[in-house]
Parts: structure tokens; C-alpha cells; sequence
């Protein structure tokens, strides 16, 4: 027995003792390269700047369980998309907890229908953790086809992000969420973009912690979205978050959501929108205040 402990721990000491550190752009010109480069447990270090360019926006973690983080936060290391049309992450490949994305600016980001900035889930179950990030001015625009438009959407400017699982899912930590918009080009009037800042989908939980919205837009006739939009089923957890001069706050589309120690404030349509009977909406110790179409309304 004593053998066998002492060889497990061997095995995890020399897990450790491999793990490598890669420093971009010193060792790897790109996020992408230093991503391709990394296994599991490996962190891939990021030096201030402005990444911009193939290698440094459409970025995937390949379902790799490794640390991608900057050296000095997000207020000194972007991942500029250039308003073209592509956003800055890709996470749809299984990634769970284990990858970590820390300390990026993700702005200028365009993608037809989902996710402007960043998608979580696509075609495949991933649950990352996103830490003290910015998602600023993207855009999800709604997607239409040999320029017929099908009615769908756009989907979360800032984030779009899937979950299945109520064990293993998506952590949104210390995040700000600024300016993002989610649109319809071909028909605002009848249409609308859905979560300026977030679009949640999927049967699981979404969890986020610590995060800012401002100033984030869903652009079409009913703009009560443009905080955060859960669709139906989704358990969406939000703590200590603040959501202020939004166009809407939270509005919910037959999903759960709890909110605690949270602020809602100055948007510019009602503190929370429900679409169906069956949306659940739990609040304590927050404060809702100062929205233009009314504050404890609706279905709360």
C-alpha cells in the first residue's frame, strides 16, 4: 500500500514538474499558436498588446484543459476582431472547468447570429471559465440567406453561451460587458436582437459572478433584452452583478433565473421581462431602481 502512494505521487509531482509555461509572443507568435502548442495542464502566457489578425481571433482551445491568461489584465491586452466579421473565442470543443481563459479585452468582434465576442457550446457541450474579462462594441447580427432573411435574430453581442449540464458549466467571473449590441439588419420592426450583453441557451446552468453590464443593446422594436436574454430552460445564477444603462435589463423566455446581492438600474426599459408562465425569477438582497418603464414589474 505504501508503495502505491508513494508512486501516485510521484506520478502527480512529475504532472506538475512538465507543465509548461508559453510565453506569447516570445515563443509563439499568436494565442492560437501558443494554444496549438499547450497540453493539458500547460498555461499559455500572454504579454500585453493588441493581438489582432489570423492567429489572434476566431480562437479555440481545441478542448485543451490549459490556462490562456495575460500577464498584466484587460486593461492592457486586447484580442481586437478589426469589425470584420469574426469574433475573438471558440468554445466548442468539450472544454470544461479546467480550461481558464483569464484577463482579455475582447472587442470589435461581428458574427451572424451568435456569440459577437465569444461563443460557449456551438455543437458541442463546453463549460469554461472565463475570468476578468471585457466583451466591448461587438456585435451579433442575424443571420439571412441568399438575402432572404429567416428570421432569425441576432444572439448575444457580447457572449452567446450554451449550457446542458447542471454540474459542469460555464463560469462567467468578474467580467464587464460594454456596448455589445445584438441586431436585426434586415427588419428591427419586427425583429429583434436578443442579450446585447449575454444570450443564454440550453437545459443547464449558467453561472456569473462579479460581472458589469453597461450600455449594451438589443436594436428592433422590443429592446428589453439588452442586458442579459435567457431562453427557456436555462438556469441562469447571477450574484453580486451590476446592470446599469442598458437598453432593458433581463428579460426571460421560460427560463429560471436567480438573482442575489445584484443592481439594476437606469436602463432604458423594464428591470426584468418575462415571455412565459413558465419563467422563474428568484431575487434577494438586490436593488432595482431608475428603469424607465418601471422597476419591480412584470414578473417579479
Amino acid at each position: 500500500m505504501k508503495r502505491a502512494i508513494v508512486f501516485a505521487l510521484i506520478l502527480m509531482c512529475a504532472h506538475v514538474c512538465l507543465a509548461t509555461t508559453i510565453n506569447v509572443p516570445a515563443d509563439r507568435p499568436t494565442i492560437q499558436a501558443g494554444i496549438d502548442a499547450a497540453v493539458d495542464g500547460d498555461t499559455v502566457l500572454v504579454a500585453s498588446g493588441i493581438y489582432r489578425g489570423v492567429g489572434n481571433r476566431d480562437i479555440s482551445f481545441h478542448g485543451k484543459a490549459i490556462v490562456v491568461k495575460s500577464t498584466a489584465g484587460r486593461d492592457s491586452t486586447f484580442v481586437d476582431c478589426g469589425q470584420v466579421f469574426s469574433r475573438g473565442f471558440n468554445f466548442s470543443e468539450g472544454e470544461d472547468t479546467l480550461s481558464v481563459l483569464e484577463g482579455f479585452s475582447i472587442v470589435g468582434g461581428r458574427e451572424w447570429e451568435r456569440g459577437g465576442g465569444m461563443m460557449i457550446g456551438g455543437f458541442g457541450l463546453s463549460a469554461p471559465k472565463i475570468l476578468g474579462c471585457a466583451f466591448e462594441s461587438n456585435v451579433a447580427y442575424d443571420w439571412f440567406d441568399n438575402n432572404v432573411d429567416d428570421g432569425e435574430s441576432g444572439e448575444g453581442g457580447g457572449l452567446w453561451v450554451s449550457s446542458s449540464s447542471a454540474t459542469t458549466f460555464p463560469i462567467i467571473r468578474n467580467c464587464l460587458f460594454r456596448n455589445n449590441i445584438a441586431s436585426n439588419l434586415r427588419d428591427p420592426y419586427f425583429y429583434f436582437g436578443r442579450g446585447g450583453g449575454i444570450f443564454c441557451a440550453g437545459s443547464g446552468v449558467v453561472n456569473i459572478q462579479n460581472c458589469t453590464f453597461y450600455k449594451n443593446g438589443g436594436e428592433g422594436e422590443d429592446i428589453a433584452n439588452g442586458g442579459i436574454l435567457s431562453a427557456s430552460h436555462t438556469n441562469v445564477i447571477m450574484t453580486n452583478c451590476t446592470m446599469i444603462n442598458n437598453f432593458g435589463g433581463i428579460y426571460s423566455d421560460g427560463s429560471q433565473i436567480s438573482l442575489h446581492n445584484c443592481i439594476i438600474a437606469y436602463d432604458a426599459d423594464q428591470s426584468v421581462s418575462c415571455e412565459y408562465e413558465t419563467s422563474n425569477i428568484n431575487i434577494s438582497c438586490s436593488d432595482i431602481y431608475g428603469n424607465a418603464w418601471g422597476d419591480w414589474v412584470s414578473c417579479i
